[in-house]
């Protein structure tokens, strides 16, 4: 399945992309498709894919369980950097 990559923040300046495809197999986990898609990146870019505080959704719905499988029909995977302030 085609899945869109959307990239905000620090991500998306490093890999000078806002977003992506990336073909995926039903029941992939997904720190697996975010490595798949990182090995197409620049290595600064990629990089950040392995920050465990990364805001990760998929479908609209957060995702911090990189070990989450991906569901047949899933569309879309969001990545934000870390966001500061107050």
């Amino acid at each position: 399945m085609k899945i869109q990559f959307v990239l905000s923040g620090q991500v998306a300046h490093q890999a000078g992309c806002s977003q992506s495809q990336l073909e995926v197999a039903a029941g992939t986990p997904l720190g697996e498709a975010l490595a798949a898609f990182g090995a197409g990146l620049p290595t600064a870019a990629a990089a950040y894919l392995d920050d465990a505080t990364l805001f990760v959704a998929v479908d609209g719905e957060h995702a911090p369980d990189r070990e989450r499988l991906l569901p047949e029909g899933t569309r879309e995977v969001l990545i934000m950097s870390p966001m500061a302030g107050g």
